[in-house]
């Protein structure tokens, strides 16, 4: 059985090769024609078990063959010896669809590009269908070409359109040359989007920090600090990304949110995404540190932090942008084990008051330190009382400078309900 994936890989390869030269084969060339034999002939002997009457290019020799022949093996790999369009025609046959009224209709084509968002060169499969391209991910979406590109890549602008358009319509281009049409289109676009790069894009941010970070090392008898918080912290990003795949499902090997540790403090980035509500992003981060409170304090480790909306720009470790500020300002102002909305995004919460966004909730009683504005907004978890308990005996003394954050903790647990809370707190 063929998996789409070893189509997937191959038709990369594939495209990115050039056949159509007059030159002796390269023994890069030679090597990929050797696997475009293997494939084309498991995609052959499987479409052929399926239809028998089956031809590739209604080629008089593959007309004569039956599966249960012999010599099938030595003929057909004879055969497919470099024969990127037979590949092709059987790819487009086995994994997308039967009809056929150009030469390209049903094919697998292939795109590397570099994203303003993720800022990474990612390879991109598509299929042209219906006078239409049209992204494809394991199977053929109802997502165009143009507006996925535009959605996880940088916009496309009108020339650049016009030409995917034009492209789109030719139904007399052969395989290789509208690949590498589209090989320039590629082009252009990726130095749009490098272009773009190092400007300020809009999205949503969470800082959260570990309390009692200066003993950590020395607070934990029997135990390996360093080991576990750096499993936790990898535990954090397979939620982060497994989450976001959810919201995004397009996005498919794009890291789309992006996670960065120092020292003490995680933050999350996810970029606002044309097609999804600012306020969807929002309930992905409160999901997100829903996971990471409740993780972090059955491990004994308190965290706290701030969720906000606004620009950003990040590349390794260094962020900057007015909502990483306004996100590290307010995310160690709350005297509590707890994540809260920053103003940016308790306004948008307020903007849009008919949304009800699964894992925040309204408060007024949210702990704020002297001085600072109160939020209203937080993020909704909880743990049973016996590990909330277990996380307070890991602290050696209780003294009055940190346990306001226990009191009020324990407080927004197992406290009363919060009666101008937005949907009723509920604990469970």
């Amino acid at each position: 059985m063929v998996d789409i994936q070893d189509v997937r890989e191959l038709t990369i390869e594939l495209n990115k090769a050039n056949f159509v030269n007059k030159k002796p084969l390269s023994e890069e060339q030679k090597n990929l024609g050797s696997k475009i034999s293997d494939v084309s002939l498991s995609l052959f002997t499987e479409i052929k078990v399926e239809t028998p009457n089956y031809t590739v290019d209604k080629n008089v020799i593959l007309k004569r063959y039956e599966v249960n022949e012999d010599e099938l093996d030595y003929k057909i790999i004879q055969f497919f010896s470099n024969n990127s369009s037979a590949f092709y025609e059987m790819a487009a046959y086995k994994f997308i669809g039967k009809r056929k009224n150009y030469p390209t209709e049903n094919h697998l084509f292939h795109i590397s590009l570099f994203s303003d968002l993720c800022s990474e060169v990612y390879d991109v499969m598509f299929v042209s269908k219906k006078r239409k391209f049209f992204y494809f991910e394991d199977k053929v979406t109802d997502l165009p070409l143009i507006d996925y590109l535009t959605d996880y890549f940088v916009e496309v602008n009108d020339t650049i359109r016009g030409k995917i358009v034009r492209l789109m319509e030719d139904t007399g281009l052969e395989h290789e040359k509208l690949q590498r049409e589209m090989n320039e289109v590629a082009d252009d676009l990726s130095k749009h989007a490098k272009e773009k790069h190092y400007s300020l894009q809009e999205g949503v941010i969470t800082f959260m920090d570990f309390l009692g970070w200066k003993g950590l090392w020395q607070n934990q008898a029997q135990r390996n600090p360093l080991q576990e918080v750096s499993t936790l912290i990898q535990q954090i990003e397979q939620i982060v990304d497994d989450y976001t795949k959810e919201v995004f499902p397009y996005s498919a090997r794009l890291k789309l949110s992006k996670l960065i540790s120092i020292s003490d403090t995680i933050a999350i980035f996810t970029p606002k995404i044309c097609h999804v509500e600012t306020v969807v992003i929002l309930g992905l981060h409160a999901r997100i540190a829903k996971f990471v409170l409740e993780e972090c304090v059955k491990q004994s480790y308190p965290i706290r932090g701030a969720i906000a909306i606004g620009q950003y720009n990040t590349k390794d470790n260094i962020m900057i942008g007015p909502g990483i500020d306004e996100c590290a300002s307010w995310h160690e102002t709350c005297n509590w084990i707890g994540v809260h909305l920053t103003p940016s995004a308790e306004l948008a919460m307020k903007n849009n008051p008919s949304e009800d966004v699964e894992n925040i909730v309204i408060r007024k009683n949210i702990p704020v330190k002297n001085g600072y504005p109160k939020v209203t907004y937080c993020v909704k978890w909880y743990v049973e009382k016996n590990e909330f308990e277990n996380l307070t005996n890991h602290v050696q003394a209780l003294l009055p400078e940190i346990s306001g954050k226990y009191m009020n903790t324990y407080e927004f647990l197992y406290g009363e309900e919060d009666t101008d809370a937005k949907d009723g707190f509920s604990k469970k």
